[in-house]
């Protein structure tokens, strides 16, 4: 293998090339995401936007689920602490998990 193919493609490209080629790359996918934009409408982006929102909202819930029921466990005395992936601050007591 030659040494100038292991680098790879930013290999080739220093300093002023380097610059063109991400100001080239950068203005095509502006392009890209603008045709997409002008194509799917507004109601339709502002819905991918709402349910990307959701869905980000949708995992915090489910990993804080995830912690309760640990603490839960905990408490109970059905799991010791060292078999949790709780953090030291988190409540152990029953009237914090419920």
């Amino acid at each position: 293998m030659s040494n100038s193919s292991s680098q790879g493609i930013l290999g080739h490209l220093r300093g002023a090339h380097l610059t063109q080629w991400l100001k080239g790359t950068i203005k095509k996918n502006t392009e890209r995401a603008e045709n997409l934009r002008l194509f799917l409408g507004r109601r339709v982006m502002a819905l991918y936007l709402v349910s990307i929102l959701v869905g980000f909202a949708w995992f915090a819930v489910e990993s804080s689920f995830v912690f309760v029921l640990q603490s839960f466990l905990v408490s109970l005395g059905l799991v010791t602490q060292g078999q949790t992936f709780l953090p030291s601050w988190y409540p152990q007591t029953v009237g914090m998990t419920v």
